[in-house]
């Protein structure tokens, strides 16, 4: 009986990916941080291996492991100084499109600029504040990620990253924008629940990730800008829900292998979605085989 029953909990280990689950990895961690600040300062020493971590109560990863320059991250904070009065316009728009009684003022809306400067001077903070310099990235595939909402640039510029991820929890997250921009990484997360997330702009922009993703549930994203920019991405994702997209701007721009069909996407796509350059000196593009859905938007 007892046998029978060791057996039949193997077989149950084995069918779900193994029985060294999130609880299993945080028993054995020694390293408790409560938030990204201390998760950095952990990560900056190269003898705390990642496995030994338990990142159970972190909800921010923005920028975690990204090697973005000091000055491209001050130069983009520059840029959007320079535009902030088109930003608290777009800003404004979002709210009277969900608040039909909403009247801007002088007031609300100066309250809404000191909002996204203080929130693009905290981007700005944590674009500095990384583990930049991480070489080890063994045991990050036990990482209980199922907290954290924000994965923003998590491996933004680290190009040797190629670990497996597949066994994430990312049921939470809400921002992906550029994870894995400019990575060599191509492992297959199509298990990924990314039902909650908003903006997946730059996600793989650069990259060398070339895995199925169709089985995602992109329904509630938003901003999928530059998603596969310049990607050596070629998968079919013509199921995808892309009907609250409101972004697609450059999204497959400078890919050169992506030869997918996406004709059915002309049935769901948002009328008021951004298409500008979509395609631009694509595969599709040159060869042409644009959709027929897709028309450039006048200027």
């Amino acid at each position: 009986m007892y046998k029978t029953l060791f057996i039949s909990i193997i077989t149950i280990c084995t069918i779900f990916n193994g029985c060294a689950d999130s609880s299993d990895s945080e028993s054995r961690a020694i390293h408790h941080p409560k938030d990204r600040l201390e998760l950095v300062n952990l990560l900056g020493d190269e003898s705390i291996k990642l496995g030994q971590i338990d990142t159970s109560a972190i909800t921010d990863m923005s920028y975690l492991f990204a090697r973005i320059p000091q000055e491209k991250c001050n130069e983009l904070f520059e840029q959007f100084l320079k535009s902030v009065d088109a930003f608290v316009i777009l800003r404004i728009e979002e709210i009277a499109a969900a608040d039909k009684t909403y009247k801007p003022t002088d007031s609300n809306t100066e309250s809404i600029k000191a909002a996204l400067i203080q929130q693009w001077q905290d981007n700005n903070q944590k674009c500095t504040h990384t583990a930049y310099s991480r070489q080890d990235f063994d045991g990050i595939e036990s990482w209980n990620v199922s907290n954290v909402k924000d994965m923003s640039y998590l491996f933004a510029g680290v190009k040797e990253f190629d670990e497996n991820l597949g066994l994430w929890n990312v049921g939470k997250v809400e921002n992906m924008k550029g994870a894995f921009m400019k990575t060599t990484f191509n492992r297959n997360i199509e298990s990924w629940d990314t039902s909650n997330v908003q903006d997946m702009s730059l996600m793989f922009a650069d990259s060398h990730f070339n895995q199925p993703l169709n089985a995602w549930n992109v329904g509630g994203v938003k901003d999928m800008s530059f998603m596969f920019y310049k990607s050596r991405f070629n998968q079919n994702i013509e199921s995808w829900d892309i009907s609250h997209t409101e972004n697609m701007s450059f999204m497959f721009a400078r890919a050169k292998t992506f030869a997918q069909s996406l004709e059915s996407w002309g049935q769901k796509l948002n009328p008021n979605a951004l298409t500008h350059k979509m395609f631009e000196d694509s595969y599709l593009e040159s060869n042409n085989a644009l959709p027929k859905w897709y028309h450039e938007p006048k200027p």
